[in-house]
């Protein structure tokens, strides 16, 4: 069966189980969004999947195949990877950066794609302009869509992207999400951690929901994020309306922190003085 799989995963970090027996599949074809508070185990289950943190116990299987059973640069021709972050020490232009995804394929046939495929991934991601800029100084929102078009530049079948939307305005947060979506109905198979819950709704075929290391809930967005479980698990009251235009559930926060029992941050007493 076709498919990257963690099956029954316990996963721990020094003495912290960081995820607790959590099966996913991920189908060509599909955007899964994985969503969840802070520490619920959503960038360790991504690591998992990519090969980059082994599990205490349970396996990963990518097309029937163990994940171990792959070379390094087998894994790099069939999935890529999208970390929160990338450093790169050096003073490469934006194009060498994107340019780095097409490493797995020198010396195959592919090669002779590599610039076409590279002008597509930074097309795709509106960082075409950036391409003689040198990494470093861009900034964060900048630098996230160039990694991003190194990912794309990959091409491989399966896109394990880690919060692909951070530090992106309005507009690009919205160009990314499309763009993870329309790859998945060019066949990729998708799983992308998202912390807004909205772009989730509006993009995902289906969500999986993590709380402290478990796989609470696997379905589609209007099955999962339900006010009553988003309110129990964020610790937040919260309720869902119908989208006017998407027709997906909008997530509204509904109550201030002091309603769910939570801390409540105390203003800060006397005049705001510029400081000097």
């Amino acid at each position: 069966m076709s498919g990257i799989a963690a099956e029954a995963v316990t996963a721990r970090l020094g003495s912290r189980t960081v995820l607790d027996a959590v099966d996913l599949r991920v189908e060509p074809g599909e955007l899964v969004a994985l969503v969840g508070p802070n520490g619920a185990g959503k960038t360790t289950l991504l690591r998992v999947l990519a090969g980059e943190l082994t599990p205490q116990s349970g396996r990963v299987v990518l097309d029937d195949a163990p994940l171990a059973s792959y070379r390094a640069l087998e894994l790099a021709r069939r999935r890529a990877v999208l970390p929160q972050a990338t450093s790169v020490e050096f003073a490469f232009t934006a194009h060498e950066v994107v340019e780095m995804g097409r490493a797995p394929h020198i010396g195959t046939a592919g090669m002779a794609d590599d610039a076409e495929v590279i002008a597509w991934a930074m097309d795709s991601t509106d960082c075409a302009h950036l391409a003689g800029r040198e990494f470093r100084t861009l900034s964060g929102g900048e630098q996230g869509r160039v990694n991003l078009a190194r990912v794309l530049a990959q091409r491989t079948s399966y896109l394990l992207l880690d919060e692909p939307t951070a530090a992106l305005d309005l507009r690009h947060q919205e160009l990314v999400m499309a763009l993870a979506a329309s790859r998945a109905r060019a066949g990729c198979g998708v799983a992308a951690v998202v912390h807004d819950l909205n772009l989730a709704a509006a993009y995902a075929d289906r969500v999986g929901m993590l709380f402290d290391g478990r796989l609470l809930a696997l379905g589609s967005p209007r099955d999962v994020l339900t006010a009553e479980r988003l309110t129990e698990v964020y610790a937040y009251a919260v309720t869902v309306l119908e989208h006017p235009t998407r027709g997906c559930p909008l997530i509204v926060p509904m109550e201030p922190l002091a309603a769910t029992g939570a801390l409540v941050p105390q203003p800060m007493e006397g005049p705001i003085r510029s400081v000097s």
